[in-house]
């Protein structure tokens, strides 16, 4: 549960800034597979091959690698990988108590259990 990966330094953190890093909350194996992914998406797609940047990394191959919008972001959230941690239980235990401790603590229209208090399932999406 998020128990095991979040603290109250991490929430309170969030409570201030607005965003957190929450140490070991992916699995070492789940990151390796998202640099490789990352890595071979690049490759295939765009022809960077960020071992060689050097002769691959050309301005004409990122402005085709960036969102065709033009928003600098090179969209790569759908990579299966990815998808894997957007399933980890620990991430939605993790986004959920950051929800309870800060917006979903106060706002109105959430339902909250009469027993505990804490607003009821709440549908969180990671992304």
């Amino acid at each position: 549960g998020a128990g095991s990966v979040l603290t109250a330094a991490h929430v309170s953190f969030f409570l201030r800034f607005g965003y957190v890093v929450v140490e070991g909350a992916v699995p070492e194996e789940l990151t390796a597979a998202i640099a490789t992914d990352v890595r071979e998406h690049l490759l295939r797609r765009h022809g960077i091959d960020l071992d060689d940047a050097v002769r691959t990394l050309t301005l004409p191959r990122l402005q085709r690698a960036f969102s065709p919008d033009g928003s600098g972001m090179l969209e790569v959230y759908w990579l299966r990988s990815m998808e894997e941690v957007r399933q980890l239980p620990a991430l939605h235990d993790v986004t959920r108590t950051l929800f309870e401790r800060s917006w979903g603590a106060a706002a109105r229209g959430f339902r909250r259990s009469r027993s505990s208090g804490m607003v009821a399932q709440p549908d969180l999406g990671l992304y």
